[in-house]
């Protein structure tokens, strides 16, 4: 019971920091670490828990709380190093590439990428958590070049950030991202033509963060290339395609 307890705080607590309901979701995830506190010592509550962390940490990233996601990563790693299998490691170092990004620090973003390829290879599925089955090599992609595009070193050849299919909520995401990654390279109506698409798929999207990164995007545009043909139609046709 446990460690269902946990696991459900962390996929709550996930649900809420993504529709931008943060104190709720510290809130929860606080929670699940009284219930771990309180529980006997088994490796599924632990691997919970360090999952559980893993996440908050994220939240912490990008709500710009970089010390307390670096503690809640150092938490978690050390809390019982014997006990962490190789994919649990690897979330971990998910978490590092998106705080790396968020700081800036491009160095340390590619060792934490380096790392988590490491451990992925390592990992043998059948004695790992189910809940950690979902990290891939083109996961490891998506982030690192969800990182570099935050650091502003976008990566337009290799990472899987750039393509997408799947839930509404992932290919917005990801036409969002490709978006980004063209404007930074100054490719203006590539941007336009990806924004396009994820305004296309946003009125079937409930998450903020994704909201919040598109508009991010069109506000750069509005603000730097305003006068430009494609943005002007872009921008005109905003308010009907939300």
């Amino acid at each position: 019971m446990h460690t269902a307890y946990i696991e459900m705080s962390e996929t709550f607590g996930w649900m809420l920091f993504d529709s931008g309901r943060h104190p709720q979701a510290r809130r929860v995830y606080q929670t699940g670490l009284r219930v771990a506190r309180k529980a006997e010592h088994a490796p599924g509550i632990h691997h919970a828990t360090v999952n559980l962390l893993a996440s908050a940490a994220y939240q912490e990233s990008w709500l710009g709380q970089y010390h307390e996601a670096a503690t809640l990563l150092e938490v978690a790693e050390n809390r019982n190093p014997q006990a962490l299998t190789p994919r649990l490691r690897a979330v971990l170092e998910m978490r590092r590439i998106a705080l790396a990004s968020q700081q800036g620090h491009t160095e340390a973003l590619h060792r934490a990428d380096g790392q988590a390829r490491t451990h992925l290879a390592a990992a043998h599925d059948s004695e790992e958590p189910w809940w950690t089955l979902w990290l891939d090599s083109s996961a490891i992609d998506a982030q690192t070049g969800r990182a570099l595009l935050a650091a502003h070193h976008p990566d337009l050849p290799g990472r899987t950030v750039l393509t997408g299919d799947g839930y509404p909520r992932d290919r917005m995401l990801f036409a969002s991202e490709r978006a980004d990654a063209r404007l930074q390279t100054g490719g203006i109506n590539g941007a336009c033509t990806a924004a396009r698409h994820a305004l296309t798929l946003a009125q079937h999207v409930g998450s903020h963060r994704v909201h919040h990164h598109l508009d991010t995007l069109t506000t750069t545009l509005r603000h730097h290339h305003g006068n430009h043909p494609r943005v002007r139609t872009l921008l005109t046709d905003l308010p009907h395609a939300v």
